[in-house]
This record gives structure tokens, sequence and C-alpha cells, in this order.
């Protein structure tokens, strides 16, 4: 069968016109396209907060909005959803 790991999905929206859409807060998962980091630009541009994951060896936090998780581990996601800031 197949398996998670080494594999990715790269999910891509258009943002509707309304600005209002775009504020609040974002959670994104990096890519090695920079899809991501393009759309938290423009997310904070308009006023949104975008915390950005970014693959890596174990959970950590690299600053107030970027964290690492490893991919292959739940309990990585565990502690970054518990790791959130409140306002999230």
């Amino acid at each position: 069968g197949a398996t998670a790991q080494g594999q990715q999905a790269v999910m891509v929206a258009e943002m509707p016109s309304d600005s209002d859409f775009t504020v609040g807060n974002w959670l994104l998962f990096a890519d090695p396209q920079g899809v991501a980091t393009s759309l938290a630009e423009r997310l904070q541009t308009t006023g949104g907060r975008c915390i950005q994951v970014q693959p890596g060896e174990h959970y950590g936090q690299i600053s107030s909005d970027t964290f690492t998780v490893n991919p292959t581990c739940l309990e990585d996601f565990c502690q970054l959803l518990q790791g959130l800031p409140a306002d999230c």
C-alpha cells in the first residue's frame, strides 16, 4: 500500500476579492514551490495573521509565527495545535 512518507499535496485556492475573507488567522504548511510563503505575504498585506509550518526533524518553534513538525509524526502535529497562540 501507499505510505504518506515522501508524498505531498498542495492545495491552491483562488482568493475572493472580498477582503473580509483574508482577515483572520491562517495555518499554512510550507511547500518547496513557495506557494505557502507567497500566500502568507498576500494574506498579511490584507490584515491576515499567518502561522507557517515547515517540515523538520521534530516539533519546534522558530519564531512567534513559524513552527516545524516532522511530517511523519502525529505527536508533532498535536504539539503544534496545542502550542498555537490562544487567539488563533
